[in-house]
């Protein structure tokens, strides 16, 4: 009987922890998440932003439909 008291202790002692190793990862995920989210927006701003440097008017249209197509997604 002892035994499955000291087996019992220790499992939910390894619950705690994968528990909680579980909860880091999570938050990991999200902060992930959030980075890459971020790093698109800038690189898409980046794009926005010098998609207007030159004035070849020969392309404007294709570059309005890119820059749609950037702001949709």
């Amino acid at each position: 009987m002892l035994q499955i008291n000291v087996i019992r202790e220790k499992a939910t002692e390894a619950e705690v922890i994968v528990k909680g190793i579980t909860q880091d990862i999570q938050r990991l995920d999200v902060a992930k998440r959030n980075l890459t989210g971020a790093i698109q927006t800038a690189e898409r701003w980046g794009m926005l932003s010098t998609s207007h440097v030159s004035p070849d008017f020969s392309q404007v249209g294709a570059r309005a439909d890119g820059q749609k197509t950037l702001i949709l997604n």
